[in-house]
């Protein structure tokens, strides 16, 4: 899934979906993704990780009690 130009696998999205659903810290899928744009556009800091092994770069952004992270694939 790619959300604001930043790639979060599928697996990791619809597990980590889950799990905040039932901690009732969201209400759907819908309202995760408004979640992880608006820490994305919001964020006070945010750190790139350069993984030479896989040839991704991770970048973690945080805003408020939320993290978010995901993959900007170097072509």
């Amino acid at each position: 899934m790619k959300i604001c130009g930043l790639v979060f696998p599928n697996v990791y999205f619809k597990k980590h979906c889950e799990k905040r659903i039932r901690e009732n810290l969201i209400k759907d899928e819908k309202h995760y993704t408004e979640i992880i744009k608006n820490t994305l556009k919001n964020a006070n800091k945010f750190f790139v990780v350069r993984q030479f092994s896989d040839c991704k770069d991770k970048i973690v952004f945080y805003f408020n009690r939320w993290v978010v992270w995901g993959f900007i694939r170097r072509k």
